[in-house]
């Protein structure tokens, strides 16, 4: 098995979204972005190598995302 340098890794979630009628229009005033555990890794041709990589090793960046402004 050859040692991969570099992978790509999926991190599945969803985005939560709330709206406030003003003006008589629902306007987003406010996005949370929840990143759930469940990841998959692929390398460089889409391949899944999930059983190839030991992600104790993984630095990974946090999970925050910056909300936009509403104004």
């Amino acid at each position: 098995m050859a040692k991969k340098e570099t992978y790509f890794k999926i991190v599945y979630g969803f985005v939560t979204q709330t709206y406030e009628k003003q003006k008589g229009k629902f306007i987003c005033v406010e996005q949370d972005f929840n990143a759930s555990d469940d990841v998959a890794r692929e390398d460089e041709l889409g391949n899944n190598i999930d059983d190839e990589i030991d992600d104790s090793k993984e630095v990974d960046f946090q999970m925050l995302m910056i909300q936009p402004s509403t104004k």
